[in-house]
């Protein structure tokens, strides 16, 4: 099993935020497993959640780990529990309906701020009585436009 640790650093001068907070990962894919007597703490919890682990074996490390227990015993509740599922199945797709429309709305909400933007500077650089194709190349250069986007945004608003 590969296992990686990161903690909170500043970028700059490679200082640690607080050695309290951590961030551990493990591949649990790539999980072997051995005797549940063999088997470290951090070795159970990733049985625990490794698909590979059979129920002999979760019973067994669960016999011999109290929380590894009570995360089995909270486990076979919810899922017996139909209306509990279906609560937090339901909790999680308004959270997802929720951040999904909040980057729509953002998107949007660039996409017209942009806009105005672009339409402002045509008609600014018009004032100045600049050609029309200065104006798309200069669109193009602070917007980042392709030359048939600014193009189009000079003809739109001329």
């Amino acid at each position: 099993m590969d296992y990686c640790c990161f903690g909170i650093y500043d970028v700059k001068t490679k200082c640690q935020l607080t050695d309290k907070l951590e961030i551990h990962f493990l591949e649990l894919p790539k999980f072997k497993s051995k005797s549940v007597k063999d088997m470290n703490r951090m070795e159970k919890w990733a049985a625990y959640f490794s698909p590979a682990t059979s129920d002999e074996e979760l019973e067994e490390i669960a016999a011999g780990e109290e929380a590894i227990k009570e995360a089995m015993e909270v486990e076979d509740v919810f899922t017996k529990d139909e209306v509990a599922r279906r609560s937090y199945e339901k909790a999680e797709k308004f959270r997802r309906d929720q951040a999904a429309q909040l980057s729509y709305a953002e998107k949007r909400g660039e996409e017209r701020g942009e806009k105005k933007g672009i339409r402002g500077t045509v008609v600014a650089l018009k004032s100045l009585n600049l050609d029309k194709k200065t104006i798309a190349l200069k669109l193009a250069e602070v917007f980042g436009l392709d030359d048939k986007a600014a193009n189009k945004y000079v003809e739109a608003n001329w």
